[in-house]
């Protein structure tokens, strides 16, 4: 069960996450898959040909849950696409106690197993272009998960897709907090008299 601190942290994680990819744009039908699953076509069939094409953030939901394995076999356009709508559908379900595959796979497509040399490659393809605030937006969502969830197993996989890959030093609240700062600074540039 999703407590009221996990909620709350939820809840201003996705407007990091919506910030740090609302321009990342949707690569195409033809640019979805790795280039290296080729023969797992089936795998991104499910977000072909779609309405919410134009926009991460209108994905339903439902989508990702009957596609939550599919992160794994997307290009790292389509990678950077899909992530931050997995990452708030899987803040969302549990946060509403839903239970699903989405935060489990996310978490596992977040930590590659180092010993799978295939896989980090891959891995490290699908995240080589984030930028900072993106990997930020990722640690951020990963220490959410180590600090505020109650199931272990989940924890152990933040805690070691931190260690391995997404450490860093800013918390939630001072991510949210410079973020506020900065449209503040920005409204004041904009409109000095004010």
């Amino acid at each position: 069960m999703a407590t009221s601190e996990f909620v709350r942290k939820a809840r201003l994680l996705s407007k990091v996450i919506e910030k740090a990819f609302a321009h990342v744009r949707y690569p195409g039908d033809s640019a979805l898959l790795h280039p290296s699953d080729s023969d797992a076509k089936a795998e991104v069939r499910g977000f072909q040909g779609k309405a919410w094409a134009s926009d991460w953030r209108k994905i339903p939901c439902e989508t990702i849950e009957e596609n939550y394995c599919s992160l794994l076999f997307l290009s790292p356009t389509a990678f950077r696409f899909f992530l931050p709508a997995y990452m708030t559908c899987a803040l969302t379900l549990e946060y509403g106690d839903r239970s699903s595959e989405v935060l489990s796979f996310t978490l596992y497509c977040l930590n590659p197993e180092v010993d799978e040399q295939a896989f980090l490659e891959h891995f490290l393809g699908q995240v080589a272009g984030f930028t900072a605030q993106q990997k930020e937006a990722v640690r951020l969502f990963l220490e959410l998960i180590r600090d505020e969830h109650d199931d272990e197993s989940l924890r152990r996989e933040a805690i070691d897709g931190l260690e391995r890959y997404w450490s860093g030093n800013r918390s939630l609240e001072d991510a949210v907090t410079c973020e506020s700062e900065n449209r503040l600074l920005e409204r004041a540039r904009l409109d000095p008299e004010g």
